[in-house]
């Protein structure tokens, strides 16, 4: 059984507060609707598996991949 992990295993990692992350996972929900990692609680606690931790990490990378491909070098 992989390890489990809840948000502020999370936080720690981004090095930010667990509100911060809150409202991250929030957002990621809401444009994510059908992606079941950030949708697994028991009771009212939220908890992530190592594969759920991997997946959110590249959904919160995925602006940044964005902008490095929309952003144009001029020379």
């Amino acid at each position: 059984m992989s390890d489990i992990k809840f948000r502020k295993d999370l936080a720690e990692y981004f090095g930010i507060h667990e509100k911060t992350l809150q409202k991250k996972l929030n957002e990621l929900q809401i444009k994510y609707p059908s992606n079941s990692s950030l949708f697994r609680f028991i009771g009212k606690k939220q908890f992530f598996t190592d594969n759920d931790f991997r997946e959110i990490i590249e959904l919160c990378s995925e602006p940044l991949k964005e902008k490095t491909e929309n952003h144009h070098i001029t020379t």
